[in-house]
C-alpha cells in the first residue's frame, strides 16, 4: 500500500471513528483502534521516506490533517463523557456501601446499614 493510499484510508477511518464517537459506540472505536495504529506507522514510514512529494501527497496529507482536527473535540467529548460516567458510577457505587441516615422525631440522628452483601459458598 503506497502511502497516499494509507493517507486516504486513514481519514476515511476518522471519519468512521467521529461517527462511533457521536452515537457512544465504544465496540466500533476499539476495532477501529487497531488498523488506525497500523495506518498510522504507514505513513509515519513514508514520510521518513520522503514519499509524499508531488501535489497528490501534500493533498492527501492536508485531507488527514483536515479529519484529524474536525475529529478531535468528537473524541475528546467521548473521553469527558466516559470519564463522567465513571464518576457517576463510583459515586453510586461508594452511597450503596455507606450508611443511611435517619433522623426521628425528636431531631436524633441514626443510621440503617447497608444491607450484608451474600457471601459466596465454597
Amino acid at each position: 500500500m503506497t502511502p497516499e493510499r494509507a493517507a486516504r484510508r486513514l481519514t476515511d477511518l476518522l471519519g468512521r471513528e467521529r461517527e462511533a464517537a457521536a452515537r457512544g459506540d465504544l465496540d466500533a472505536l476499539a476495532a477501529l483502534a487497531e488498523e488506525k495504529t497500523d495506518l498510522a506507522r504507514r505513513i509515519e514510514t513514508g514520510l521518513a521516506r520522503g514519499a509524499f512529494g508531488g501535489e497528490a501527497g501534500a493533498a492527501a496529507l492536508r485531507r488527514l490533517s483536515e479529519a484529524l482536527e474536525a475529529g478531535e473535540p468528537m473524541i475528546r467529548a467521548a473521553l469527558q463523557g466516559i470519564r463522567a460516567a465513571r464518576g457517576r458510577i463510583d459515586a453510586a457505587r461508594r452511597a450503596a456501601d455507606a450508611p443511611f441516615r435517619t433522623y426521628g422525631r425528636d431531631g436524633s440522628a441514626g443510621s440503617i446499614a447497608p444491607a450484608s452483601k451474600p457471601g459466596r459458598r465454597a
